[in-house]
Order: structure tokens, then C-alpha cells, then sequence
């Protein structure tokens, strides 16, 4: 009966500990699949919340700005013809300049570019910059400031009028001039000549139906020779006949009205016909060197009195 017993409660103990064990078991077990599940979350809402990469567009990239009108009335027109079409559908150009239809050669006017964020969410965009600066150019009306035009088609009028006129009228090869030595009355013959650009600059009058006006300084240089038959011979002259000397001169060629056209860079003038006349051109001579640059510097002088501003045109 005793051994019986035994064998009983020996069983039952072994019944108790195997159901503990399995217990313990499930725990872990339940406990690991919940660690693998969490950890599966926790990884999907990271990834869920990184955002998608970000391009950056630069709007301005294919934006065509054109200037028309005269300059000091002058207007923009802003058009895109660039490829990207997120840009041609939603961003929008303006400008933000105050006097954006009085726009003169020389201004420079600020456009923005602009784009509804939800837009830019909505593709994953974003634009590099929002403002650009654009100096206004290509006007057309009266050049108030020569940088940035071309002068060769002027200069190449003005300098064949000039050679044509009195280069050749006064200046020509055996034409005579008068002495410029304050020695005697005498006449010198014209027997070598050469001319060379000094400057060129641009005048302007402000309040005046004629704005500006344009000077070419061309630097002269003579061979000269004594000739008989024009004065009485004065004979404490220096000089006798046939001697030789070598005098300077300044040129003065101007033309007045200078303009382009719009879109246009090329410097015209409404008075081209002008430059064969007698105020288009002046000459001086001089004695020699020193007595030039005395010239020059008078009448310099005289015309930065004269007008309002002044320019050097390159």
C-alpha cells in the first residue's frame, strides 16, 4: 500500500514539473514572437518616415528676357522656353522692379520666381533660388551712355567724311597754309601729311531737342616747305626758301543725335548727311608739339563747359 502511494505522488510531482516547463516555454516563446513583431514595426515606421529624396530646379534655367521699347520708356517680356515642363505648368516669373515700363539701357531689374509649395511637396521639388537680377539692354532711342554699343559704323562715316572734306580740301598734298610760327607772313607748301585718332567722346545736354553729341580729336602731322611768290620777303626771317619744317594739327569731326534702334547695339545718327558740312569739322594747326597739347586741352575745356556730362567712347 505504502509502495503504491509512493509511486503515485512520485507521478504526480513528475506531471506538475513537465506542465511548468511547458509553461515556461510558451512564455518565451510568446515573448520572442512579440520582441520580432515589435521590432518589425518599428522598422516599417522609420521607413515610413524618411522623406523621398528632394531635387532642387533652377527656374531661371531656360527663362528668355527680352527689353523692347526707346530708352527711358523701355519694358520687359519674360518668357520661358525651357524643357521642364513642372516649370512651364506652375512656376510663374515676375517683376518686381518699381519702374518696370520706364526701363532705361544701364537699369537693373530683380524677377522672382514663383511656385505654390504644394506643388513643389507634391513632386518632390524644390527651386534653387527664387530671385534673379538682369541689366536692362537693347533699347532703342538716344545713347545716353556709350558702354556696350558699337561705334565702328559711325566712326567709319565720320572718318570718311573727314577725308573726304577738308582733309583733302585744306590738307591735301600741295595745298598751301599759312605760317603758324608767328616769325613772318609767310606760305608753306603741304608736301607730306599723316593723321592719327586721339579720342572720341560723347557729349550730352540735358533739356535739349538734340541730347547728345558725338566728337572724333584726330592729331595731325604736316611736312611743310617754304615757297616764294606770296609776301614780301621779310629778311630777318628765319626761314629762308625751301626750308623744311614739320607742324601739328587738331581735327575736329562731330555729329549730333546719336541713337539705335531696338535690339540693336549699332550707333546711328538722324543727321549723317551733316558731316560734310562746315560746323562738322574743324582743323587747327600748330606749331609743334606743345603747342598741340595747349590746343587740345582748350578746347577740351571748352566743350566740358559747354554740355552737361561727358563720356569716353572706347
Amino acid at each position: 500500500m505504502t509502495k503504491t502511494k509512493f509511486i503515485a505522488v512520485a507521478a504526480a510531482v513528475l506531471l506538475t514539473t513537465m506542465a511548468t516547463a511547458c509553461g515556461d516555454q510558451k512564455a518565451n516563446t510568446d515573448t520572442s514572437s512579440s520582441a520580432v513583431t515589435t521590432s518589425s514595426v518599428s522598422e516599417l515606421e522609420n521607413t515610413e518616415a524618411t522623406p523621398k529624396d528632394i531635387t532642387a530646379i533652377d527656374p531661371f534655367d531656360g527663362l528668355n528676357v527680352v527689353f523692347n521699347g526707346d530708352n527711358g520708356s523701355g519694358t520687359v517680356e519674360m518668357e520661358y522656353t525651357g524643357n521642364n515642363a513642372f516649370i512651364r505648368d506652375n512656376v510663374r516669373f515676375h517683376c518686381d522692379s518699381p519702374n518696370s515700363t520706364k526701363l532705361s539701357n544701364g537699369d537693373v531689374i530683380s524677377v522672382s520666381a514663383r511656385c505654390t509649395p504644394k506643388d513643389l511637396q507634391e513632386n518632390n521639388l524644390e527651386l534653387s533660388s527664387t530671385e534673379k537680377e538682369y541689366t536692362v539692354t537693347e533699347l532703342g532711342g538716344f545713347v545716353e551712355v556709350p558702354d556696350g554699343y558699337d561705334f565702328s559704323e559711325i566712326d567709319a562715316i565720320m572718318e570718311d567724311g573727314f577725308l573726304r572734306g577738308k582733309w583733302e580740301n585744306m590738307c591735301g598734298i600741295g595745298k598751301l597754309i599759312n605760317d603758324v610760327s608767328d616769325s613772318d607772313k609767310i606760305k608753306w607748301q603741304i608736301n607730306d601729311r599723316s593723321y592719327s585718332l586721339y579720342e572720341k567722346k560723347l557729349y550730352l545736354k540735358n533739356n535739349n531737342p538734340v541730347p547728345n553729341y558725338y566728337y572724333i580729336f584726330y592729331k595731325l602731322d604736316f611736312e611743310c616747305e617754304k615757297v616764294d611768290g606770296y609776301y614780301v620777303d621779310n629778311p630777318d626771317s628765319e626761314y629762308d626758301y625751301g626750308d623744311i619744317v614739320h607742324w601739328k594739327g587738331l581735327a575736329v569731326v562731330q555729329l549730333a543725335s546719336l541713337y539705335a534702334d531696338n535690339h540693336s547695339l549699332t550707333v546711328k545718327s538722324n543727321f549723317e548727311n551733316d558731316i560734310n558740312s562746315l560746323d562738322s569739322q574743324i582743323i587747327y594747326f600748330c606749331k609743334d608739339e606743345t603747342a598741340l597739347e595747349d590746343k587740345i586741352n582748350e578746347e577740351m575745356s571748352n566743350y566740358q563747359k559747354k554740355f552737361d556730362a561727358v563720356y569716353d567712347v572706347k
